[in-house]
This record gives structure tokens, C-alpha cells and sequence, in this order.
């Protein structure tokens, strides 16, 4: 098997790497990882020095003996509790949405319906969804502890993910790998395709991102001409969100751990793009290789983008054979997962775009007319309308965090369940604020990060 990367997406190759050499051992012969460099600069895809990832990848990296312990000590790992958005609606939107759902449910009704009526309830507005997530108020005070199992505590609601250092991480990957016989090879492009020999059935997995820019796809960023720029800074602290900023000519997503700020700036350009295509994963029968490189949605989600990769890679690897050809329909069975998975990806990294009221700039005026997937549309109806977000199969069973980022971009559904009326108004606004009292409270006994 080779396993090819290049300068921008070495983190993917060793991540594809390590989950190869683990699960194949030696199913698919030997195993390179075959860095492929060039004299052209490209300018499709600007690599990160920071990364967050979602628990679901920590729980992968684990597997590896890539312990959380691990990436405190050598990856600068630094809690992730939430999202923080600024001016997507106007110069005084600031929420924060967590990465845990909101509240706790009353006599089985979800705590968003009662939320709802208390909003539509409220004539001095003074509730926001932020006050009743302990995500939120810990990322907010800059304090953690671990989710303990009792489900009676309210410890139980934290959810989690990690901010670290991409090269620290790529080179935990990398020993991982080696330690597994993987084999690591630097050619250039001419040396390249001497290793790939036609009419062979060696499998390949490419993860540069420039290998799919010709692909054809349905999936679309909001605005076309988007260039990326990323500045490093240092910094005395972390803090225990993201930044989603919101800016006339486009926004800003930043992270910090302890020492370093990265801020990543998407803005508008009448030049050539920087983004890469958005194009979803795709295997290819007839050369048996794999694309799974960056597209321009996963960089603006890199969180979601390497968490498709993972499970899609762990998809791919059972339908290997030896020494074959792939079947047409295992190949058609894993294009449709990866189709479906890339949907998904892709409405929530637009998600924001689809939310966003602002039309003072050119690029503002062009994510207005732009279009959403239908499900996405559907979902943002039905929400509004009842407070009921729809199950799709291509979907994440647990949407809290789609809800929570609805209702921090003031998406309050104008229904709700009839059941929560069986609470008065004043019984409703004093069991609210005795939550968020007690959200409070447990805050102030949490340790700084």
C-alpha cells in the first residue's frame, strides 16, 4: 500500500498511516508513506499550526496510544468547551454555543421547548442560551474538570475536545506508524511515478489535497474567491473556546493554548482562490486509490474534516483485499458513505453562513444569495417552527450542537411542546434561574486551567 502526502497535508498521511499499519498489520503487504515534494508553490490550502479535535478523534488517537496525557505533554493539548461567535448577525451578536447540550430536561420535555416559551415569554430579554450550558460558563471563566459518569451530577453534562499543536501531533502519528513498519519515503514528483507501476493492484491512499481539484462535485462554499491567511502569536494563556469572528470583508477563526494564538482569516478575494476544491472523498476503481486530501469545506471545519477522515478510513480499510482489484460494489458502497459524510460536513461548516444577517459587504451580500441543501433548509424550518430538529441518516445522532448554535444565532422556535405549559410563568422563570444559579455555583468550585 502507498500512502501519499505532501508539505500541507502530513498530518493526514500520518494519521492514515498509523490507523493502516493498525488495523491492516499485514492484510495489504507492506505499508509508505511517500511525501512528495515539489518546486511549484501552490497556494490552494494554508497548513495549521492548530488544531481542535472532538472527542470522537481523541477516543481513534487512543487507540493508537495516543493518550490525552500524551497530547498535554507533548502536543500543548488545551480543553475545547465551546464556540464563541461575534457580529454575525450585527456589531452586538456575541454568543457562545457549547459543544454540550443546553439545560437539563423537565418531566421529559427538552429543555429547548421550555426555553422557547420563556424567550417568547420574556418582554425584557434578558435570557441567552449561554446561561444555562456549563460548557459555556466554564469556557467563559476559564475553568475545567473531567465529566464524571454519575448521571445524577450535573459534572455529568461537560463535553469536551482538545486544542493542540498540529506538528506535535503529526509527529506522535509518525512514531506510532514507524513503530507499526510503516515505511516513509521524500521523492519528488518525477521519482514518484516510478513507485506507482500501471496494471498493478497495490492500493494507494492519496491525501494531498491539489489530487481532487479537478474532481467533479455538487458542494459549494458560499462565496467562491476565498483566500486564506494564517498568523501565528504568542500568547501567556489558552482559552477554552474558539473564535468565530465575524469581519466586513469576511471572518476569523482563532484557537489558543498555552503560548501560541492562530488566527485563520477567510476574506474575499478577485484573485485566484487559496482555497483547495470541494470535492467529498472518492475511490477510484480503476487506479484503486483513494483521494481523501483537504477540500475547501474541511478547512474552513478542520475539527469535522479529519474526524470524516477517520471514520471513512476505518470504512475503507475492511473492504481491502490483498493483492486485488476492489469489487465495483464495494467501491460504489463506500462512495455513497463518503458522499453522505461529506454532506454532513459540509452543512454544518456552512451552517453559520446559512445563519448569518449581515449584508454590508460584497461578500456578505453573496453568502445571502447563496444556496443550503435542502435538508439543511428543512432542518433550519422545522426547528423554527416546532423546536424539533429532523433525523437524518447522514446525521449525527446527538444535534445538540446544531441546536445550541441555532438558538446563539437567536433562532428561537416560535413553537414549542403545549406540555410545558403545565409550569405558570413565574414557576418557569424561577426553576430557570435556579439552574442557572446552580451552574453558577459549580463553576466557581472548578479548578483554572
Amino acid at each position: 500500500m502507498l500512502i501519499l502526502s505532501d508539505s500541507s497535508s502530513l498530518l493526514t498521511g500520518w494519521l492514515t498511516a498509523a490507523t493502516a499499519s493498525q488495523t491492516l498489520k499485514q492484510n495489504c503487504g507492506p505499508i509508505k508513506h511517500i511525501n512528495v515534494t515539489s518546486q511549484r508553490t501552490r497556494q490552494r490550502t494554508a497548513t495549521p499550526e492548530l488544531i481542535s479535535l472532538q472527542g470522537n478523534v481523541l477516543l481513534q488517537l487512543q487507540k493508537l496510544g495516543i493518550t490525552e496525557s500524551i497530547l498535554h505533554s507533548k502536543a500543548r493539548a488545551t480543553p475545547w468547551l465551546a464556540n464563541k461567535f461575534s457580529q454575525w448577525n450585527d456589531a452586538q451578536h456575541n454568543q457562545f454555543a457549547g459543544l454540550a447540550r443546553s439545560g437539563v430536561n423537565f418531566g421529559g420535555i427538552p429543555f429547548s421547548h421550555y426555553f422557547a416559551r420563556l424567550v417568547s415569554e420574556d418582554k425584557e430579554n434578558t435570557f441567552r442560551i449561554e446561561q444555562f450550558s456549563l460548557n459555556t460558563l466554564c469556557a467563559q471563566t476559564g475553568v475545567f474538570t473531567h465529566p464524571v459518569s454519575d448521571p445524577r451530577s450535573i459534572l455529568s453534562s461537560l463535553e469536551y475536545g482538545l486544542t493542540l499543536s498540529t506538528t506535535e501531533l503529526s509527529k506522535l502519528l509518525e512514531q506510532s506508524a514507524l513503530a507499526n513498519n510503516v515505511e516513509f519515503l521524500e521523492v519528488n514528483v518525477a521519482e514518484l511515478s516510478s513507485l506507482i507501476k500501471p496494471g498493478e493492484s497495490q492500493s494507494i491512499v492519496d491525501c494531498r489535497p491539489e489530487r481532487a481539484i479537478d474532481m467533479p462535485t455538487n458542494f459549494k462554499l458560499p462565496v467562491n474567491q476565498i483566500n486564506v491567511d494564517i498568523e501565528i502569536t504568542k500568547t501567556p494563556t489558552g482559552q477554552l473556546y474558539c473564535e468565530f469572528d465575524a469581519q466586513e470583508d469576511g471572518f476569523v477563526i482563532a484557537q489558543c493554548v498555552s503560548g501560541l494564538r492562530q488566527s485563520r482569516r477567510f476574506s474575499y478575494s478577485d484573485t485566484a482562490p487559496s482555497m483547495a476544491a470541494n470535492t467529498p472523498p472518492h475511490w477510484d476503481q480503476q487506479t484503486n486509490t483513494l483521494f481523501i486530501g483537504d477540500s475547501g469545506i474541511s478547512q474552513v471545519s478542520l475539527d469535522l474534516g479529519l474526524d470524516m477522515k477517520l471514520s471513512l478510513l476505518n470504512v475503507f480499510w475492511p473492504l481491502l483485499a490483498e493483492n486485488q482489484k476492489p469489487a465495483p460494489l464495494k467501491v460504489e458502497y463506500f462512495n455513497r458513505r463518503a458522499n453522505k459524510a461529506y454532506s454532513y460536513l459540509a452543512d454544518m461548516a456552512l451552517l453559520p453562513f446559512i445563519l448569518a444577517r449581515r449584508a454590508d459587504s460584497q461578500f456578505w451580500r453573496e453568502i445571502n444569495g447563496s444556496s443550503s441543501s435542502d435538508e439543511l433548509n428543512h432542518l433550519i424550518d422545522l426547528f423554527c417552527n416546532t423546536g424539533v430538529l429532523p433525523s437524518y441518516e447522514h446525521y449525527r445522532e446527538n444535534s445538540h450542537e446544531i441546536e445550541n448554535i441555532l438558538l446563539a444565532f437567536d433562532y428561537v422556535p416560535s413553537g414549542y411542546d403545549p406540555l410545558t405549559q403545565h409550569m405558570s410563568e413565574e414557576e418557569l422563570t424561577n426553576s430557570m434561574r435556579q439552574l442557572h444559579n446552580q451552574l453558577v455555583t459549580t463553576v466557581k468550585q472548578l479548578p483554572a486551567v
